[in-house]
């Protein structure tokens, strides 16, 4: 015999409620699955970042610290080529050193443009 009407409402209506609670736990399961996609790989890279920053400090101090002392034998360089009446390009490594120290300068710039400390 085939249903009336009403029956077949009220078997629709206690069908929908498990398609919907299905259609919804598949929603769930598959965003729940997309955050923890994320999260893993905000992890991973916050990991990393903290070891590529850590490791870039270090370097980012050395680099000042030895700027520093370069700029000071390219002083010196020039404060004894001035006394000897000799040209300073003409003392070997002068202008290639020179040329590392400005480098130098701008890397130390580009570390301080992201806030790095140093």
């Amino acid at each position: 015999m085939k249903p009336s009407k009403k029956q077949f409402l009220a078997e629709l209506s206690k069908q929908r409620p498990t398609k919907i609670n299905l259609a919804l736990a598949q929603d769930i399961e598959q965003k729940a699955e997309e955050v923890s996609v994320y999260s893993d790989n905000v992890s991973i890279s916050t990991e990393t970042l903290k070891e590529v920053q850590n490791s870039l400090e270090v370097d980012l101090a050395d680099l000042v610290s030895n700027s520093s002392d370069l700029k000071q034998l390219l002083t010196d360089a020039e404060q004894v080529s001035s006394e000897i009446g000799v040209d300073v390009n003409d003392i070997p490594n002068y202008l290639e050193a020179k040329q590392t120290l400005e480098f130098a300068v701008e890397q130390i710039k580009n570390a301080d443009s992201i806030g790095l400390p140093f």
